[in-house]
């Protein structure tokens, strides 16, 4: 069957009987956000309006809270400024977007994952004076950020809810939503009341919205894209769910949507792909009524996934195109009986208020199936960018705003019953995995780099495929420019998926006569460069072969070289396991997921594979990072990396990869992950399990441990056992872990031994588990499925509960997050520092217990490691010597 293009609302015609939307569509101007939430709240004041694992909140409690913080704005902003809202995620974050649209100021949100200094310009941009922000920043990040005033959650919710609030006109500034700009700088696209409601209103025709649903949230609230699910379900009387982004699982976000019985679900593609692959067998759907899709080409083969997947019957597929500055434009519905023709699926009905036309070079409408640009009319666009129109003049008429006309710069074209197939971009903007962006930005942060004279970023369109993005780099004269220095230098600039998959030097930049680069060759010099560097690309066998494929496969990019490491070319948590997984199919070896760590390019894993395909004992604990050196006979004592809560030590390899070259690096791995455990429930078992280990590759008796998280306890026990062996532990450093202090309480007594017998059998109950699942996987290894890495990380978690923390005869240096995620658990962190004696010495590091170990803090970590290890620190680009 074939879905023919309208510009009706039929497909959901049940939004008729809703009173709220009535209100609205009888409006000629429209409504404003704080009025129409206002008589959501009315009606639906008792149902939940939030619902994630720390809060849980109805439409009253949702309410008060934003009330009290529109208080506090009123009592602190000038009127009009932006405001600047800085939170990880969750209930508090959308509770302060409401408080802060409920004053009459437009918002800013910011993502405390992107650089600083990005952060710092839109600051600049919006002239925000007013930071909201979840916790107190370090004195790192309120330095680079400015001089905002920063008031955090619990003092803007402290303020009194029964303040007078203003009467917001639907025509002002509602947010700032900052993208990648041509300046090289982020540019603010000005959204008003007005234009975010319609927009519901088109996806809530579009969707078929109602109270009742439950609404899934896994944007960051910084994107265009989480509009529509924040407001669409706030708007409706439906319950928002936000997902914890922090958690990269796809296995973890499917069990969330069974388990949370989301009905409406919005990503863009790679996310449905992945969540699709990485899915339990058994998982079904049932609640889920619609899955949207969009910020990037959807293909047919997305809607036979949607087709066999684990959905209801009367689940749909929507498909949608919309951009920052328009909102919904088009979209398609299908279901599981729809039959397309072609490689991806058309957009069949207009959005309502919204006209688009695909036009050729001259402005008139293309011919059929001949590609054009996309141009959108309506009186619901954005009024423009900050800095370049007058907000106060947007509540200035009474009357509705003209339509007026955006030309999107996608290329698409109409087929001959009508309907349009997206085509590619039509300038340097581009979409990866969903993310919008310019290239003369990536341009310009490479520039900034301390070793590079020119450079430039071309975008190279794959068949069926993200774009793939490649920098080209010009030295400066004598100078060494390292190229993964470079790409480090980046991800602390950028968004990660800014950073260009392959960076190229090349000894100049082709020119056109008038001096600009001339692009065209770029896209020649990069296939030459790639085919030229034979001894890097090529495979040395068909085996080798074999493995390139798989990789290109996961990472999506080719060609990939032989010395090309897994993590820079984006690979991830999800991405490790799926090659494993492959690795396994294609070989017949079960590697654990510490053959990336130990094996981290393709010429490595290679050897790795063709040893494990003769060897018979099997993988053990202890993972080689950095063997010794034969030549060295002053090397210094070794280092040990200790596994954290999921049990791997890929965690380590980035701190590794940075710590200069004159001493052995270790890590060691719990045997769970790679098939091989016992119910271990004591961080004294695994420190006795590790100690010999550690000992058969210290031959000095010297050595220093480095924990994270769990890794830290057992980094305690440990050196306790080794001094007990004649083992010299130089230094313990503790990364973030959270332990309790030591008490002689009975009740803690008592309640250590009920969790002991608890504990033995909850993992009576695992285990069943799992063999019944080993059963229906037909015997397959089950150290790739999510229900087995949730038992590993339970194991350890029982552990750590019941760990006292003593005291070894080793020095102990804690490093400290300044951001801690739980504040319980750094409650806890205090206690057991107080408890010890002699106290240890306590370090600051910036971030929170996981981007401490990120970029940009991540070359800082490794700073303060050298110091504590007394190891020379690491030369980079930017330090003064020049080798």
């Amino acid at each position: 069957m074939t879905t023919r293009p309208t510009t009706d609302t039929a497909p959901h015609a049940a939004i008729a009987d809703d009173a709220i939307w009535r209100t609205i569509a009888a409006d000629p101007i429209g409504v404003s956000i704080p009025q129409g939430f206002a008589a959501v709240v009315e009606r639906y004041g008792d149902r939940p309006a939030i619902d994630t694992p720390t809060d849980r909140w109805d439409y009253a409690t949702l309410d008060r809270l934003s009330r009290s913080i529109a208080a506090c704005v009123l009592g602190r902003e000038a009127a009009g400024a932006p405001v600047a809202i800085r939170f990880a995620s969750g209930a508090p974050l959308i509770a302060t977007m409401f408080g802060v649209l409920r004053s009459g100021r437009p918002y800013v949100v910011l993502n405390p994952a992107d650089p600083l200094p990005r952060q710092r310009d839109i600051i600049a941009n919006a002239g925000c004076t007013l930071m909201l922000c979840d916790a107190e920043p370090d004195a790192a990040t309120r330095a680079v950020l400015g001089g905002t005033t920063w008031v955090t959650y619990a003092e803007a919710t402290g303020a009194p809810s029964d303040t007078a609030l203003p009467d917001v006109s639907p025509l002002a500034a509602c947010s700032i939503t900052y993208t990648s700009g041509t300046t090289g700088r982020p540019k603010g696209v000005v959204q008003s009341h007005r234009n975010v409601v319609h927009q519901v209103a088109r996806y809530h025709a579009a969707a078929g919205l109602r109270a009742g649903d439950r609404v899934a949230l896994v944007t960051p609230a910084n994107y265009a894209a989480a509009v529509s699910p924040i407001f669409g379900a706030l708007l409706t009387g439906a319950t928002l769910c936000p997902f914890d982004l922090a958690t990269p699982d796809a296995h973890a976000m499917a069990r969330w949507v069974g388990e949370q019985r989301i009905t409406v679900f919005q990503s863009v593609p790679t996310v449905f792909r992945a969540l699709m692959r990485e899915a339990d067998d058994g998982l079904t759907l049932p609640a889920l009524r619609v899955v949207r899709l969009g910020g990037d080409v959807v293909l047919k083969a997305d809607l036979e996934r949607f087709q066999t997947g684990p959905f209801a019957a009367d689940c749909r597929l929507m498909v949608s195109l919309s951009s920052t500055e328009t909102g919904l434009l088009m979209y398609g519905l299908f279901d599981r009986a729809t039959v397309i023709d072609g490689a991806t699926l058309p957009l069949t009905h207009e959005a309502p208020g919204v006209r688009v036309r695909v036009i050729d070079a001259a402005g008139n409408d293309a011919p059929d199936n001949e590609p054009g640009e996309l141009v959108a009319t309506s009186a619901y666009l954005s009024p423009g960018y900050w800095g370049e129109i007058d907000t106060l003049s947007l509540t200035a008429s009474a009357d509705t705003p003209p339509a007026t006309t955006y030309h999107t710069g996608d290329l698409a074209r109409r087929t001959t019953d009508g309907r349009v197939c997206f085509v590619g971009r039509a300038d340097r903007r581009v979409k990866v995995h969903g993310n919008r962006f310019e290239l003369e930005e990536v341009e310009s942060a490479m520039l900034s780099l301390p070793d590079v004279a020119e450079a430039a970023v071309v975008a190279q369109q794959r068949f069926m495929r993200a774009p793939r993005v490649v920098g080209f780099v010009v030295p400066m004269p004598g100078r060494n420019l390292r190229i993964a220095q470079a790409r480090s230098d980046l991800y602390a600039r950028l968004p990660n998926y800014m950073v260009p998959t392959r960076i190229v030097r090349l000894a100049a930049l082709p020119k056109l006569p008038n001096g600009k680069i001339d692009r065209g060759k770029l896209d020649v010099s990069c296939d030459d460069v790639s085919a030229a560097d034979v001894e890097h690309l090529a495979p040395r066998a068909q085996f080798d072969g074999r493995m390139q494929r798989i990789w290109e496969q996961v990472l999506e990019t080719a060609p990939i070289g032989l010395d090309d490491a897994f993590s820079d070319l984006g690979g991830d948590s999800l991405k490790e396991m799926s090659v494993l997984r492959r690795i396994e199919e294609t070989y017949g070896v079960t590697l654990p997921p510490s053959a990336l760590v130990e094996s981290p390019t393709l010429r490595t894993m290679a050897d790795h594979v063709a040893r494990a395909m003769h060897e018979t004992t099997g993988p053990t604990p202890l993972v080689t990072m950095r063997g010794p050196d034969p030549q060295d006979a002053d090397a210094a004592p070794p280092v040990f990396f200790i596994h954290a809560l999921e049990g791997g030590v890929s965690w380590a390899r980035p701190l590794a990869n940075r710590l200069p070259a004159g001493r052995p690096l270790y890590g060691l791995q719990s045997p769970a992950t790679y098939g091989r455990f016992s119910p271990t429930r004591s961080i004294g078992r695994l420190a006795a399990t590790y100690a010999p280990l550690l000992r058969s590759v210290t031959p000095d008796n010297r050595c220093a441990i480095v924990g994270y998280c769990l890794g830290g306890a057992v980094a305690l026990e440990l050196a306790r056992e080794l001094a007990e062996h004649g083992v010299t532990v130089d230094t313990v450093v503790l990364i973030d872990t959270p332990l309790t202090a030591d008490s002689d309480s009975a009740w803690l007594s008592a309640r250590r031994w009920i969790h002991k017998w608890r504990d033995a059998v909850r993992v009576v109950r695992w285990r069943a588990k799992l063999i019944a699942e080993r059963v229906q996987r037909r015997g397959a290894a089950l150290m790739y499925t999510h229900r087995f890495r949730l038992f590993v990380q339970q194991l350890h978690r029982w552990a750590l509960a019941r760990y006292t923390p003593r005291v070894p005869p080793a020095p102990v240096v804690v490093l400290k997050v300044e951001q801690a995620r739980l504040r319980r658990g750094a409650d806890a962190q205090d206690a057991f520092i107080a408890a010890l004696d002699p106290p240890p010495r306590v370090v600051p590091i910036p971030g929170d217990h996981l981007t401490c170990l990120q970029p940009p803090h991540l070359d800082g970590l490794v700073d303060i490691l050298c110091d504590l290890l007394n190891t020379p620190r690491p030369e980079r680009a930017d330090d003064t010597s020049d080798t």
